[in-house]
């Protein structure tokens, strides 16, 4: 399977979320977790999840899903803030 993921990650104030989609925009994985001030080690656990679930993963083969990315994957018609 040659699949280009893309890796959206999203860091509040107390959680840190993830979300990889596929060529075809589905998600294919998604978690969040508490960071507890600990953003660095609880992005890594997410990361290694996505990773165990999805297999290796070529790092060429992620990218980043961009603000344009959403308003394509929604169609255009939903507002996202960063």
């Amino acid at each position: 399977m040659n699949t280009t993921y893309r890796l959206g990650i999203d860091i509040g104030s107390t959680t840190v979320k993830i979300a990889c989609l596929d060529d075809n925009n589905r998600v294919v994985f998604s978690d969040y977790e508490r960071h507890f001030a600990n953003i660095r080690e609880t992005l890594l656990d997410l990361i290694v999840k996505a990773k165990k679930e999805l297999g290796n993963v070529a790092s060429d083969k992620v990218r980043a899903i961009t603000k344009e990315h959403l308003k394509d994957i929604a169609g255009g018609k939903r507002d996202f803030r960063f």
